[in-house]
């Protein structure tokens, strides 16, 4: 900022300040708002009083019924009436949110000059949603207080702007970036004075209650109670989700150090901040972009990820690449027990905290958005550099593991199993080398649709691939994304099969959808971020028995729902090997606006001769699947069941048996 001169208001601080207190040059408030004060703090008041008083502001009424309603209050039934509305709020928070929602509406919107109003409000609103939901954590101060203390905790600055720099010449410019200290300095090396003194004395005067006035204090105060400790931890938070700089890792550590949070509760509050910002945006009339703002956020934490990853690897530090050859040369030759050298166990140390903060922000993240958000899919590539660092670090330091977080979230997911035909067979007979660069080849093809639909690689073994799609609760609707990517893959693999005139990779899929538990698995000097439960071992089964019902794609009952737009058939119940519970299983068979009336009368005459196996009219049944065999020669489970039918015809199942078909192989 260019030092400019200092604005006195024809007297000394003091005198501004007073006359501030006065209400001298602050913009005016609705009268509603301010009879609310009254009437709020008065102990005979009503409900009803209040509803009488609010009712004549149109605006104010709607957009108080919209709060109410919205994740500010995280209540069960709405609000039907603005009588509810008030009772939910409490008549103390009633007062202080029509009071913020009124001194929003004073100011003006867009950019003034250097001012940028709508950033102004936008950052506030951040800080405030992180405010509250500190508070609720801390349980040290009110929430409600906590948000609005935050949404006006710098509103001196445009109190200030409107009275030293607005009408000055010469490109002032309104820098938001600076720490409060650099600001505050500023202010008062210019004009003598700080907007917080500034805030402070308008607060007053608008009446706000004294404990979110006191949060005006500067944070050198010895004085400063808990809500202005989180207030000013909340204005940290804000500056990284919009400024220049990054301080990603620093205000994370700040957290823990100062306040005891760890990182997956602060994880769990800034993705709690941008989950709610929306709905409060709207009431306030304040333009947010939750999508860019959180990309914005991720960018930052690619940024740390990119300064660990140049400590780790920067080919600019051969002195540190000789350590780590020689340390791992060292260990290869010996008995493993080669000393740690120190400048390795330097970078080890330095690298430690600032890698689990980042790979924890972007696992819950992973775990946490729709599986169509950038956000999400710019997470997954940060948690893959994320795992390869984490396995550097084991590698080069076995003993000194102590660092990596093991712990693991459970959440629902789609896990997607591949398979490919003919593998053994083209090992066997390919030189390794050639085998190795044929393999990239194909795991280029299926990696890229798993990624264009939001998934996730976890793992990959010989010709297997598997691949996860994860969300915090079974309402996000990943089950399509996953679906959608199996039906590219196969279509991938059929134009890679043909382009390959000599070698060629049929490749089965099996999904499943379900609870699971997702972290680091490994011991030593080995991690892998991966899956564990049930629905890795279903969609695996469900993978192998492609095999013997001739499809490419199957996926469970649990997988199946909520897919609409893909033509599919059930195949009826499985009792699979190493299984307690039968499955229902379905085959994807395309797109529905790529299906055609040949397909779609298969799979209707499919379904009346299984319906036919199920009443156990065997002869029937044959007839129809012989139907279906007539529209497509080689449909496999048609062929399946129509042999099935055979041998029960013979050998019948019983009366008990209900379709259920028993497979014992894998």
């Amino acid at each position: 900022m260019d030092r400019v001169e200092t604005y006195t208001m024809n007297g000394t601080v003091q005198d501004i300040l007073e006359r501030i207190k006065a209400g001298y040059c602050l913009p005016v408030l609705s009268s509603v708002a301010v009879k609310l004060v009254e009437l709020a703090s008065d102990e005979t008041c009503s409900a009803n009083n209040l509803v009488e008083l609010i009712e004549k502001d149109p605006s104010l009424t709607v957009r108080l019924m919209k709060l109410a309603n919205s994740a500010f209050f995280q209540t069960r039934l709405p609000a039907k009436t603005l009588k509810q509305a008030i009772t939910k709020m409490g008549f103390r928070r009633l007062r202080i949110l029509s009071l913020s929602l009124s001194l929003r509406d004073t100011f003006p919107m867009g950019k003034v000059g250097p001012m940028d109003y709508e950033k102004f409000w936008r950052v506030s609103l951040y800080r405030a949603l992180m405010a509250q939901s500190l508070a609720k954590h801390l349980k040290n101060c009110d929430p409600g207080e906590a948000f609005v203390a935050g949404l006006v905790l710098e509103i001196g600055l445009l109190i200030y702007f409107d009275l030293m720099l607005k009408d000055k010449k010469g490109g002032v410019e309104i820098d938001l970036d600076p720490t409060l200290e650099e600001l505050l300095v500023w202010e008062k090396e210019n004009h003598g004075i700080n907007h917080r003194k500034i805030g402070e004395a308008a607060l007053r005067f608008w009446k706000f209650p004294e404990n979110i006035v006191s949060c005006q204090s500067t944070i050198s105060d010895a004085t400063e109670s808990p809500l202005a400790k989180i207030c000013e931890l909340s204005r940290d938070y804000s500056r990284v989700f919009f400024n220049k700089s990054s301080g990603f890792i620093e205000v994370i550590e700040k957290s823990e150090k100062d306040f005891g949070i760890n990182q997956e509760v602060i994880n769990d509050i800034i993705l709690t901040t941008f989950d709610q910002v929306q709905d409060i945006a709207d009431t306030f009339e304040v333009g947010v972009n939750r999508e860019m703002d959180l990309l914005a956020l991720v960018e930052k934490a690619n940024y740390e990820l990119s300064k660990i990853s140049e400590k780790m690897f920067d080919s600019n530090l051969p002195a540190q690449r000789e350590l780590l050859a020689n340390f791992e040369e060292n260990q290869s030759e010996g008995d493993g027990s080669a000393t740690f050298p120190s400048t390795l166990q330097s970078i080890s140390q330095q690298v430690q905290n600032p890698l689990a903060a980042v790979s924890g922000f972007a696992r819950k993240l992973v775990a946490s958005e729709d599986s169509d958000s950038q956000g999400k899919q710019y997470a997954q590539v940060i948690l893959q550099e994320a795992l390869r660092i984490e396995n550097a670090l084991a590698k080069i330091s076995p003993q000194k593991n102590s660092h990596i977080d093991t712990t693991s979230q459970i959440v629902y997911g789609v896990c997607l199993n591949t398979d490919a035909e003919k593998y053994t067979t083209l090992s066997e007979n390919m030189d390794p080398e050639e085998l190795s660069r044929f393999l990239n080849r194909y795991y280029e093809a299926i990696f890229k649709p798993v990624k264009h639909y939001g998934g996730l690689v976890s793992d990959v073994i010989g010709d297997s691939m598997m691949a996860i799609w994860v969300a915090s609760n079974s309402g996000i609707n990943i089950r399509k994304q996953a679906c959608l990517a199996a039906l590219d893959i196969v279509r991938t693999m059929s134009q890679f099969n043909k382009s390959s005139t000599m070698l060629s990779l049929p490749t089965r899929i099996g999904l499943h959808f379900g609870r699971m538990s997702l972290g680091k698995i490994g011991a030593i000097d080995h991690y892998e971020y991966r899956p564990v439960g049930d629905i890795v071992n279903t969609a695996s089964r469900l993978e192998g028995l492609n095999k013997y019902l001739g499809t490419k794609i199957l996926v469970s009952q649990e997988a199946h729902e909520q897919i609409d737009g893909i033509l599919t058939r059930g195949l009826g119940k499985f009792l699979l090997s190493g299984k307690s519970k039968p499955l229902t299983v379905y085959e994807l068979i395309c797109r529905k606006e790529k299906s055609s009336e040949e397909k779609n009368r298969l799979c209707r005459i499919f379904s009346e001769a299984l319906r036919a196996f199920w009443r156990q009219s065997w002869d029937a049944a044959i007839k129809m699947f012989h139907e279906a065999m007539e529209i497509d020669g080689e449909d496999g489970p048609s062929i399946f069941y129509s042999k099935l039918c055979e041998n029960y015809k013979y050998n019948p199942p019983g009366e008990m048996w209900r379709g259920l078909v028993y497979f014992k192989r894998k």
